[in-house]
């Protein structure tokens, strides 16, 4: 049987060792919360909506999103998150029709385990239909820092 070591342990184990990035080892574990309710009128296609800034150096441990029914009945509403460059990074189309909950940034191709290299927006963007007035988006993202 063959033992293999994470890029982490290898570079722990060196000689001379090397120093683990706080993000990777000894760093506090945070959590940045966000809160968004649809106004009146509410909002339209292509919308996006900015949740939370993450600071540069965090690494993206993943999340949450709990939600009403968006639904206004003219359609399927939906979401995505992400950053302004890419909307779906977070988490891929989803419907956010009827109330129910999502995960964010569980997978390695939804961000897991990305380490920022500048201050990163998080952005919602509306898809599908208006999303109705009143109606609360909420949630959570987890990063390893310091």
């Amino acid at each position: 049987m063959t033992a293999y070591k994470s890029s982490q342990e290898t570079r722990r184990t060196a000689i001379p060792p090397k120093m683990l990035a706080t993000n990777e080892m000894g760093g506090r574990q945070r959590v940045a919360y966000f809160e968004y309710i649809v106004p009146a009128g509410g909002v339209a296609v292509n919308d996006t909506i900015d949740l939370i800034t993450l600071p540069l150096g965090a690494r993206v441990l993943g999340g949450s999103i709990a939600f009403e029914a968006m639904s206004s009945g003219a359609g399927t509403s939906q979401l995505q998150i992400g950053t302004a460059a890419s909307v779906n990074k977070y988490l891929d189309t989803t419907s956010v029709d009827a109330a129910g909950a999502a995960l964010i940034a569980n997978t390695i191709a939804c961000g897991f385990g990305e380490e920022l290299s500048a201050d990163t927006l998080l952005i919602a963007k509306v898809l599908g239909e208006v999303w109705a007035a009143g109606k609360k988006l909420s949630g959570w993202i987890e990063y390893a820092l310091d």
